[in-house]
């Protein structure tokens, strides 16, 4: 058991997370995937599953993550892997390589099925101290500054291109030496949803895009609503394809709007 463990971040992949880290890393002198933990360290963040037994090895954490819309993750997911052919050890990328996936291979390949929540799912939802919504960046991580309790001000500090240097941003924003400014937090993340693609996607890619992760966009909507505090997401709602209703299900409908 190691009550010394503050924080416990799960990153999602293509949910804000590398931008997360580095906000964490404002606060924290370290912050290690859970493989890489040390003895000095109080938080983790990185690509890993959140278990029962972790929960239980880390008392005294909180838990907290970021989900982001399914269309918008795996749009993100193709295209950094289009961009970026190195693929090491990761031989799901080197067949996505090799076999030139489309967006729509790659979003029904058998690597990318439950891939979004399955770093969540083994817990409750309800275990969570914080669960943020990417395409309302700035709304929550005020929500989360206030939930850790950390110092923060309105103040915009002129840093220049030094924002982008954690040593300087440790320096001006770590506990021991000030607080963390909202309005920089916020603008380190301005780019949800605004990088160039290669190519655009077609009506008929997001039509199967949307069948595909329909179940996805689903449990999304139910975390974005009741454990985000925001509304439904309907910006994809166009792609769902409509279910023509049974003969019987036309002489219910009937009756029951007699």
């Amino acid at each position: 058991m190691n009550e010394k463990i503050e924080l416990i971040s799960i990153h999602i992949p293509k949910c804000g997370g590398t931008n997360f880290r580095d906000i964490l890393q404002m606060h924290y002198r370290n912050v290690p995937h859970l493989n890489d933990l040390k003895t000095q360290d109080q938080c983790m963040h990185g690509h890993f599953i959140i278990t029962p037994e972790l929960l239980q090895e880390y008392p005294n954490a909180k838990i907290c993550t970021w989900i982001r819309h399914p269309i918008d993750r795996i749009i993100s997911y193709y295209y950094s892997w289009k961009l970026n052919k190195s693929y090491g050890k990761n031989f799901n990328k080197k067949r996505f390589i090799e076999e030139d996936m489309s967006i729509v291979e790659f979003v029904e390949a058998d690597f990318m099925q439950n891939e979004m929540f399955k770093y969540i799912d083994q817990i409750s939802l309800d275990d969570f101290d914080f669960i943020g919504c990417l395409e309302k960046y700035p709304q929550d991580i005020v929500k989360f500054l206030e939930i850790m309790g950390w110092k923060t001000t309105n103040e915009k500090k002129s840093l220049g291109d030094t924002i982008y240097n954690l040593r300087s941003a440790r320096r001006i924003f770590g506990t021991k030496d000030g607080d963390i400014s909202i309005p920089i937090v916020i603008n380190r993340k301005n780019n949800v949803n605004r990088k160039k693609r290669i190519e655009e996607i077609t009506e008929k890619e997001y039509k199967r895009l949307y069948k595909v992760l329909e179940c996805d966009i689903d449990k999304y909507n139910y975390i974005r609503v009741n454990y985000c505090g925001h509304d439904t997401d309907t910006r994809y709602k166009q792609y769902k394809t409509k279910v023509s209703l049974s003969m019987f299900s036309r002489i219910k409908a009937i009756f029951c709007r007699s």
